[in-house]
Formats: structure tokens, sequence, C-alpha cells
């Protein structure tokens, strides 16, 4: 049981809120239980370089500085996908990743000391005989990460919205076609290529429909 002191808390209480909100990231130190198969790689999300975040015990949100590989979220939330919500525990306890193993909600120093530090990126866990390898490269070399917060705050001018625009419809139609050539899932695809650019950009305020010659992109 969680000890206080004065009101504070001051041990884990097993509350499961930090499981709520989002998938831990991997680290140097985890790569050796996903060579073992601990976590497949349906069970990872990649966040690219540039995508915004929100940064651990804040609310601030800003691009990553760094790529990440997390833990992936459930049933449409950022949940992570090992925890129970009705037991309210980790369901990977002894075999969890690092950054879980040393968080303390009531002592943030060393998650914060961990954040986007010595993390691990999709080429330290794609195999070198992986076809996908080189796939994954020419994506990143033909879908750049945008710039996400020009686009939140509304500094594109009409140029860079047809640049958003392209960029949109190029991704899916690499990562399409690359899902269809190899079989992925859905899941299989967010750790390779992330999650599609037109994903990103609807919390930011902009709408994207499906029509006859691609997406189009509706800036509220």
């Amino acid at each position: 049981m969680a000890a206080k002191k004065q009101g504070v808390k001051m041990g884990c209480s097993q509350c499961g809120i930090c499981c709520t909100k989002g998938g831990p990231a991997l680290h140097s130190v985890d790569l050796e239980l996903l060579k073992k198969g601990t976590w497949p790689l349906d069970h990872l999300i990649t966040i690219r370089k540039g995508e915004l975040v929100h940064k651990p015990f804040s609310e601030e949100v800003s691009p990553s500085s760094t790529e990440l590989v997390k833990l992936k979220g459930k049933k449409g939330s950022w949940s992570c996908t090992y925890f129970d919500e009705d037991l309210k525990r980790c369901t990977i306890y002894e075999k969890r990743p690092s950054s879980c193993s040393v968080l303390e909600c009531w002592n943030p120093t060393a998650t914060l000391e961990l954040i986007e530090k010595d993390t691990l990126i999709r080429m330290d866990i794609i195999a070198e005989q992986d076809p996908l390898r080189a796939y994954v490269v020419e994506y990143e070399a033909l879908c750049p990460v945008p710039d996400y917060m020009a686009i939140r705050e509304r500094r594109l001018d009409e140029n860079g919205r047809k640049q958003i625009s392209l960029l949109v419809n190029t991704d899916l139609r690499i990562r399409n076609g690359i899902a269809a050539k190899f079989k992925l899932s859905v899941d299989q695809e967010m750790f390779y290529f992330g999650r599609p650019v037109f994903q990103l950009l609807a919390p930011l305020g902009v709408q994207s429909r499906q029509g006859y010659q691609g997406m189009t992109l509706n800036w509220l």
C-alpha cells in the first residue's frame, strides 16, 4: 500500500493511471527481451522523430526529439496493451520494459532522466535480413515528417497546405502498397511506418476525406 506523508503520495497504490496514459517507450536495455519475442512487433508502435508528443508529468506537447518505439495502446485508447483494466494490473509485470521498472509517479526524477534518451528505433529492432528494412528507409526518404507545430499554429500558406496534401496521399500510397505486398496487418504497419499522416493531422484540426482521387483535406 502506498505510504503518505502529510497527504503526499509516497508509494505505488496500483491505481493503474500511469498505464492508461500510454505505453512506455523502449530503451536499449530492452532489446534483449525484444529479441526473445517478449513483445511481438504487432504490439509496438513507432513515433517518428518530429511527431507531437505529450511529455510525461506535464501537459506540454512538443515535437519528439528522436524516434520512439512504444508498446501500443488498445481499444482505440492510449491504455497500454498489457494493462488489465478490470484487475488494475500489468499482465507482463515480470517482463515489463525498463521505463516501467523505474517509474514512480510520486518521484518522477528517474523517469524524467530517461525521456527520449538511449531509446530504441526501428533499425535497432528490424533484422538486417528483413526485406522490409529497405522499404522503411525508402519510406522515410519519400515521406518526411511535416512541421506539425506549424500546422497546429496555422503558419502554413496555401503552397504549404498543398505540400501536406501531397504528403498525405504519398504516405498512404506507399504504406498501402507495402502492406499489401507483405500482407502486413494494421498493427504491424504501425510498427514499420508509424501512424498515417492524416491520422496525426486530425487532432490539429485538419479533417481528411477519402475520395476517388485520393484523400482531400479540410483545414478548419
